[in-house]
């Protein structure tokens, strides 16, 4: 009997939606392969679910920067940028998961603010030319400060962003104020050296069992940080219908077979924006066990566990 809210729990759960969106099923998930390069130690502790939903993230965005890539012979530059982009991300949320998984929540908390605001980047790239522009040419450490200053610092690219989707009636992840303005809030206690954050490190680091003199453990606290990262990561992947990237690629499903396999047998176009729907499908997934799990609550047995939805 599979335990309800465990990492198992998760991991049938995301094969169900896989299932439901049209791709055959999977032997083998996305995560199964991250876990075995990050560790899978976390998966065993009371938030494993949260580290399934992450690390299939991970493989996701592995699977965006194969896209991107094949944009590059056609559309060059402007393939690469999404690949660039993609590429931060993986490194940013295997950062957020890495830090978690040793017990370093509050610094894994100053990866979730780097991760947030090259999300609300990628969503601007996507519906602002200009800033494209500029973003591309910001190849030097004063023009990138400059850009940072003209475009992003004082919240300006989220306030942007805002109007810009206001004005159009669309609706998107970002402009969810309460979900992010926890987020925020919570963040910023960690990004600077406030006593708060120090008392939390310092008690986490007292009662948390170690191996060694420095590293802890999976920690409960890790519940908002790894919710917040799966949210943050599926925000330029919010807005349906999908922007149009813009880029031309080549079909590399007339070069053999790609995995997982969509039944339909799309075109590489058609496929690729179902990947990419997959991530926001999972982030609907992901809030029943963000909710459900601790925060203190101890995970239960049940029958449904095997292969609720």
């Amino acid at each position: 009997m599979v335990t309800l809210l465990s990492a198992q729990h998760a991991r049938n759960n995301i094969r169900l939606h896989w299932k439901h969106a049209g791709f055959e099923p999977l032997p083998e998930l996305l995560s199964e392969s991250v876990a075995e390069e990050l560790g899978t130690s976390p998966l065993e502790t009371e938030l494993g679910a949260l580290y399934v939903f992450v690390d299939e993230y991970l493989g996701l965005l592995r699977y965006c920067t194969y896209y991107f890539l094949s944009g590059v012979p056609p559309s060059g530059q402007a393939a690469m940028l999404f690949h660039r982009l993609a590429v931060k991300q993986i490194r940013n949320l295997s950062a957020v998961r890495v830090l978690c998984a040793a017990g370093l929540d509050g610094n894994a908390r100053m990866q979730l603010r780097l991760l947030y605001e090259t999300s609300l980047v990628w969503q601007r790239v996507l519906v602002d030319p200009a800033f494209r522009a500029e973003f591309q040419t910001a190849t030097t450490a004063e023009a990138a400060n400059k850009f940072w200053h003209k475009y992003i610092s004082k919240e300006k690219n989220e306030k942007w962003l805002k109007e810009y989707f206001d004005a159009r009636a669309i609706s998107w992840l970002g402009a969810d104020n309460e979900i992010v303005g926890e987020m925020k809030q919570k963040m910023s206690l960690s990004t600077h050296p406030t006593f708060l954050q120090a008392f939390v490190d310092a008690r986490e680091d007292w009662i948390e069992p170690k191996d060694g003199l420095v590293l802890g453990t999976p920690s409960v606290s890790s519940h908002f940080t790894l919710s917040m990262a799966i949210f943050a990561t599926a925000i330029p992947f919010s807005v349906i219908p999908e922007p149009d990237y813009g880029i031309t690629t080549v079909d590399m499903l007339a070069r053999g077979p790609w995995h997982p396999v969509h039944t339909s047998k799309p075109t590489w176009e058609r496929y690729n924006t179902e990947l990419r729907a997959m991530i926001p499908r999972l982030l609907l997934a992901a809030v029943r066990f963000s909710e459900l799990l601790p925060k203190g609550n101890q995970p239960t047995h049940g029958p449904d566990a095997a292969g609720t939805t």
